[in-house]
């Protein structure tokens, strides 16, 4: 009888235990999910501001990418978007307001720290609808200097 109540309480205890990582990863992929709405939020705003002059756009989007990317993002990010006017973040197809209402974070379940943000590009201008996309991006997120930060795109 004792070896069974032993063997009962070890099986209570894997349950319980493997029920608060469970409960551990939900809320860490939570919080990453609004980690990477933030930063495309953010990312949206600095590129409507038609106030802005290229040089400040580049400024508040190297901020930007600081809080939110690695380094090695940051710097393939930053080339691309120099060299060849392409913006990396969203596959050069833009996002606007009405593309963050679409916006939509997962978690890749078959992959680990990788999440799918997906939204629809908008037309630049009306009449062009044939440009309108849906936009599916693979990040993947890893810790940089204690901080989760995005680190690849694909």
């Amino acid at each position: 009888m004792r070896i069974i109540s032993i063997c009962f309480f070890f099986i209570i205890s894997l349950g319980i235990s493997s029920h608060q990582v469970y409960g551990q990863n939900m809320n860490f992929d939570s919080q990453m999910i609004q980690m990477i709405k933030d930063f495309y939020q953010s990312h949206c705003l600095i590129w409507t501001n038609a106030q802005l002059y290229p040089e400040a756009i580049d400024q508040k989007m190297d901020s930007l990418q600081t809080i939110y990317c690695t380094s090695k993002l940051r710097q393939k990010a930053q080339k691309l978007l120099k060299e060849d006017g392409i913006d990396f973040i969203t596959k050069d197809l833009g996002v606007d307001i009405s593309s963050l209402k679409k916006l939509t974070v997962t978690k890749d379940l078959t992959k680990e720290n990788v999440y799918i943000v997906s939204f629809i590009s908008e037309p630049t201008s009306p009449g062009k609808l044939e440009s309108r996309r849906k936009v599916v991006l693979h990040l993947t997120v890893i810790k940089e200097n204690d901080k989760y930060k995005i680190d690849e795109l694909r």
